[in-house]
Order: structure tokens, then sequence, then C-alpha cells
């Protein structure tokens, strides 16, 4: 299984190398890489690291575009910066320019498990890196290099010339957790709203809801008041309930920054690990 991610490289002092500048640019982006936190790899049988025609000829990068077919792909070819791998699982992934800022990395693993630690460790490093990089305060322009990540990330799997599964990343937890759990925040919402309005509204209510039930059955308003008095204690109780598990998931949300993959996949611990 092979999966695209897409970054951007923001340079906010203007001084990456342009693209055409192949041997500067490139370092550019490997230097960039290696404060990430990947070192490129050297090919087998070789302790340099290799160039554009090493890397076309190599055997680890023509299984990482085993099968792809397209413009893109035949874009990432013609630009190829540096092989690297993972920690988790050792997944190897292929850094390609597209253009002078837009960058692809390429993940294949025979797994999805595995290849979802290596998106995780990927995207978790990246998110790092770009999250307190501005605020060092050391010289030097690479400093104010940083990648910025696609919301997207497309997984394609084996057979399959466009992607199945999409990954999406985790920027805003308190978004997400509304977003995905839509039906424990609208049970949140109308069960605060409906225990403060009868909370309010009771001593007032009582009385000619007292009258309308008349018309089935004869109550008593202190009975129908602690009626709506006990409805609105109950709703509370809902209310608390459900705040405090939608507030466990934000937490977590917040903490791993997950990917959420459209399979319908939670994050594992490996993947919260790899964050």
């Amino acid at each position: 299984m092979r999966a695209l991610i897409r970054v951007t490289v923001t340079d906010r002092g203007a001084t990456l190398p342009k693209r055409e500048n192949r041997a500067d640019y490139d370092s550019a982006i490997t230097d960039l890489f290696r404060a990430i936190g990947f070192d490129p790899r050297s090919l087998a049988g070789s302790t340099t690291l290799p160039s554009q025609k090493d890397l076309e000829s190599s055997e680890e990068v023509k299984t990482l575009f085993e099968g792809l077919q397209g413009t893109i792909a035949d874009e990432e070819k013609k630009h190829l910066i540096m092989l690297g791998y993972t920690s988790a699982g050792q997944a190897k992934f292929v850094v390609c320019a597209i253009n002078q800022n837009v960058l692809h990395i390429r993940v294949r693993d025979d797994l999805f498990e595995k290849l979802r630690l290596a998106c995780g460790e990927i995207c978790g490093k990246i998110w790092t890196h770009s999250r307190w990089r501005p605020h060092l305060k050391k010289r030097g322009t690479e400093q104010r290099r940083a990648l910025a990540l696609a919301e997207v990330i497309e997984v394609m799997e084996p057979t399959h010339k466009t992607a199945t599964i999409l990954g999406h990343l985790i920027r805003r937890p308190l978004v997400a957790t509304i977003k995905y759990h839509r039906g424990e925040s609208l049970l949140a919402l109308v069960t605060l709203a409906t225990s403060a309005a009868l909370f309010w509204y009771t001593p007032e209510l009582a009385e000619p809801l007292t009258r309308f039930l008349d018309r089935l059955k004869t109550f008593q308003v202190p009975y129908i008041q602690g009626a709506l008095e006990r409805t609105y204690s109950a709703l509370l109780v809902t209310f608390a309930i459900t705040a405090i598990e939608l507030l466990i998931k934000y937490i977590e949300l917040r903490r791993v920054r997950p990917i959420m993959w459209n399979a319908g996949i939670e994050p594992s611990p490996g993947a919260r690990r790899a964050n």
C-alpha cells in the first residue's frame, strides 16, 4: 500500500534556492528534513548521498513508484530529492519536488497498520517542527523554513490506480470533536438548553401545563412543578455525562493530533506514540 503526503515549504526569509539550482535546492530540502528528524538514506553499497540518476535507477525507489501512472507521478520522478525511512516499522519514503514550494512524500508499506504508523510519524514530526521552529531564536536562514501539511493523505491499495482511503489531519481538536461526534455534541447542546429553560421557567410553566393536562387527567400544580424539576435535573445529569465524554475526546485529540482515516479506524496506541 502507498500513501501520498503533500507538503508546502514555508520560507519566511525567501532564501530557499531556486529549484533550477538542483544542488543547492536539494541540499536545502535535505537539511530541512534532517532538522525535522529524518536523515537521507544512502543506497545499498554506497556511502554517499544518491543523485537524481542514482535514485531513478534505484530498485527501492522503483518499488515506491510501482504501479503508479499519470502526470503527477511523472513529475515526481523528474525531481527526486532524498530517500528516507521511518523508525515506526522502517517504512521507506521518497521526497519529490513538484515545484518551487510544493513537495510530495511517497510512503509504502505492505500492511495498512504499518503505513498508518509511518504517516503518523512523518506528519507528527513535521507538525512539531513547524509549530516550534519559528519560535527558536537561532542564527541562520534555515531556522525560518518549515513544512506545512496538506489536509488530506491519499492511500492507494494494491491494484487500484486512485486513492481508496483518505486520512484527514486533525488540526483543530475542538472542531474535530464536534465533527466526528455530532450526535453527542447535539445531545449535549439540546440537554443543556432544555434543562436551563426548565430551570428558569418551571414556576411559570407548571400552572398552564396543569390546565392543559386536565383534558386527560387531573393533576395538582405542585405535582406538575415537581415533575418538571425532576425532568430538568435528569437532563442536566445527561448533559454533564455527555460533556465529560466529549471533553475526554477533545483532550485526547489535542494531545496526540492523530490522523482520522475514512475507513473508520480510530488512532491506535502505536499511532499515538508515533505522533
